[in-house]
């Protein structure tokens, strides 16, 4: 199980004048997390064992609505990133 928080910036266009940002906590969003290991390969000599492994992840409804108190029944939220130079 996987945890996720996010923030939203309350006061985006004060923050641009250089302002101290005030955050809004969103979440948690619980996901379950799962994970395939194949391509198995022993090494004898160095006594090693390397494979592959993928790991993807499923958003668990129920979980966040129990550890978010109801706020959030849905992992579509939208989330805007930018590099300000």
């Amino acid at each position: 199980r996987t945890e996720f928080f996010f923030f939203n910036i309350t006061n985006p266009h004060a923050v641009l004048k250089g302002e101290k940002p005030h955050l809004q906590e969103l979440g948690p969003f619980v996901y379950d997390s799962f994970q395939h290991r194949s391509g198995f390969i022993w090494n004898t000599i160095e006594d090693t064992l390397a494979y592959r492994e993928h790991t993807w992840y499923r958003f668990n409804k129920e979980k966040t609505l129990k550890r978010s108190n109801g706020r959030f029944n849905t992992d579509n939220i939208q989330i805007t990133t930018f590099n300000m130079i």
